[in-house]
């Protein structure tokens, strides 16, 4: 078994687990460090995992989804329900080359960026949008978004579209994205 394969392996267990995987900081997985306590109910039968290869994945369209993109250039769709969608959801080593499309869909949709360049597209519905690393384009679409960026780090993004606006420091985590009503 490659090295690769194993660190996806334990990633997964420790994802369906809640435990931390080896060799990972206390971010290390980063879909751990975010708040879940508004994202809707997803069914692990439902979660989709990216190698680190790229991938182009589709949400389940009769429910919720989570879509997690990895190291390599993904584009990931969500669908009808709300979704929540990872450009890279390793927060260790992440490349800054990489290139992924988060596609919200329908429903309110939690979309967070990763390290490269991101197209962001919150799509109809509230969607909360995470743009803390990473540059490119949000576009939050129809419905009450709100985008959570860093003040040091807007700069690197356009924005279209938006309702509204929370900057976090930079030391911030941990702290769930809740869609505005």
């Amino acid at each position: 078994m490659n090295r690769i394969s194993l660190a996806l392996i334990l990633t997964v267990v420790a994802f369906a687990t809640g435990e931390q995987a080896a060799g990972a900081t206390a971010c290390g997985v980063t879909s751990k460090c975010a708040g879940h306590e508004f994202w809707p109910a997803i069914d692990r039968s439902n979660v989709q995992i990216a190698g680190p290869e790229g991938v182009t994945f589709y949400a389940a369209r009769d429910a919720s989804s989570e879509l997690l993109g990895y190291h390599g250039s993904d584009t990931l769709y969500g669908g009808d329900q709300g979704d929540v969608l990872w450009g890279d959801y390793i927060g260790d080593g992440q490349p800054t080359g990489q290139v992924d499309k988060l596609y919200g869909g329908g429903g309110s949709d939690f979309l967070y960026s990763s390290h490269g360049r991101n197209t962001l597209d919150g799509g109809p519905g509230n969607d909360a949008i995470k743009a803390r690393y990473g540059r490119g384009t949000v576009n939050c679409g129809p419905g009450r978004d709100i985008v959570h960026v860093p003040r040091s780090r807007k700069a690197n993004w356009k924005f279209i579209g938006c309702e509204k606006f929370e900057y976090r420091s930079e030391s911030a985590t941990g702290q769930g994205l809740k869609p505005l009503p």
